[in-house]
């Protein structure tokens, strides 16, 4: 009986993407540029053949047809971050609130209609040099499913002032969502018997790990998150975020204390109830929501 040898571990970025793949096997040879040996003199050197230098070089080229640039490239260009792409072109509406905190409401919006004459400018290249890049140009729709998210498009283009971030007063489980790090770590820690009744009670529960969980409480984008495993140094912020927005956060037993391995955060309303419903299989939240 003979023992099969252990694959290898793939080593990252070692195969190419489907899409670089395919455009080599149609390469020309000839077409492909040598290694460079020696010296070589320029007026324009570009380390790095991704997006970014090929642009650059592309459109410095257009600006001065005479201009000497050498762009340098380790692998091949394109064989680096830019070529692992998943084909989404888009601009940067999406990060308009981070866009306006950092830079203001108008450098901001700025930005964000700058980065839609690059998606449509890539079009018209295309179209241009005869380059069958399968380029469609349709569009992009965000939704949102809280006050609290339409708050972030709203606040960036309104007056871009920061907004102070607040729980819910949400108080009936049917209305409540519940974001978790992991179904199957609460699950077989043991600490949390009435967990799986908790998710069924909720109007919506999605995996929503890590700071990020804490978050979307303290911004009003959710009303419960349950995680364990945490040791004090991983909740130190996650509790000031959420208490500073008014909500609640404790173990699974209701004390102020994140050095026992179990976190739960709320908007405080269903606090107590929820931590019920969690430590006890067969607790049940009251019908009409938290009694007052």
């Amino acid at each position: 009986m003979t023992t099969p040898a252990e694959q290898p571990i793939p080593t990252p970025g070692l195969r190419r993407a489907w899409w670089l793949r395919e455009a080599l096997a149609a390469e020309q040879p000839a077409l492909i540029a040598p290694s460079l040996f020696g010296d070589a003199d320029a007026q324009v050197a570009i380390i790095g053949g991704g997006y970014t230098g090929m642009w650059t070089a592309y459109f410095l080229t257009e600006a001065a047809p005479r201009m000497r640039i050498v762009l340098l490239e380790a692998d091949i260009c394109g064989g680096g971050p830019s070529g692992r792409n998943g084909g989404f072109l888009h601009g940067w509406w999406e990060s308009l609130p981070y866009l306006v905190e950092r830079y203001g409401q108008q450098r901001g919006l700025e930005i964000a209609r700058a980065a839609d004459e690059v998606v449509s400018g890539i079009g018209a290249w295309c179209e241009r040099h005869g380059v069958d890049a399968w380029f469609r140009h349709g569009g992009d729709l965000a939704v949102a499913t809280s006050p609290a998210q339409e708050g972030r498009l709203a606040g960036a283009l309104a007056d871009g002032a920061p907004r102070r971030l607040h729980v819910t007063a949400i108080a009936d489980m049917a209305e409540a969502q519940v974001v978790y790090a992991g179904t199957q770590d609460v699950i077989e820690s043991g600490e949390a018997p009435g967990f799986e009744a908790l998710l069924a009670a909720a109007w919506r529960e999605r995996g929503f790990g890590d700071f990020w969980g804490y978050s979307l409480v303290a911004e009003g984008a959710a009303e419960v998150m349950v995680e364990v495993g945490l040791s004090i140094w991983d909740a130190a912020a996650p509790v000031v975020l959420v208490e500073e927005a008014g909500g609640r956060v404790t173990d699974f037993a209701g004390r102020r204390i994140f050095d026992g391995g179990t976190t739960l955060a709320t908007n405080g309303v269903i606090h107590e109830a929820v931590r019920s419903m969690l430590v006890t299989a067969s607790q049940a939240m009251p019908e009409g929501g938290v009694p007052e």
